[in-house]
């Protein structure tokens, strides 16, 4: 029975801990240190983005270096869920809690005044489920519209206009 009770607050607390866990963007200073190289295109660029790139006269720098793995992997180990890398942005999208924030604005090569809050995790999932309730509304409303457009005269013969004034 203890132990039941001890899983159970477990449980419990790390639900309330998730719920506080917020969405970031993280942009980093820098590229320094990525094992990534301007002039090796092919290691982090597919074959078609490099010939497109050439036939539009478009030149490879340092911003279309992925960010710096060991960056993202001393984010992952502050106890941050990493949703999304940018090389353009040079940053991440992370999910964490304010304890874990406040140990990744330490790092060297995080700017941290420029860390923004995206949104709670309670509002994405809010907004996810509204998505899924207006499309569900409006396949409703279509699969209606479409089997009232089905039905026509030919099928009620010469009753149709009856029908249609009372409604049926």
């Amino acid at each position: 029975m203890k132990n039941v009770l001890l899983l159970l607050s477990f449980y419990t607390f790390a639900f309330l801990g998730r719920a506080q866990d917020m969405y970031y963007f993280v942009p980093f200073q820098n590229k320094i240190g990525t094992p990534f190289e301007i002039e090796n295109p092919l290691h982090f660029l597919s074959q078609k983005a490099i010939e497109k790139r050439q036939k539009e006269n478009i030149s490879i720098t340092e911003q279309d270096l992925p960010v710096n793995p060991a960056y993202t992997n001393q984010i992952k180990a502050k106890g941050a869920t990493i949703l999304y890398t940018s090389k353009w942005f040079n940053g991440v999208v992370i999910l964490c809690s304010e304890s874990s924030l406040n140990q990744i604005k330490d790092l060297t090569f995080v700017k941290a005044n420029e860390i923004r809050m995206i949104k709670n995790r309670v509002d994405v999932e809010s907004e996810r489920r509204k998505k899924e309730k207006r499309s569900l509304k409006n396949h409703q409303k279509h699969k209606k519209t479409h089997f009232k457009e089905q039905i026509s005269k030919y099928e009620y013969g010469s009753s149709y206009t009856q029908n249609q004034m009372i409604g049926a």
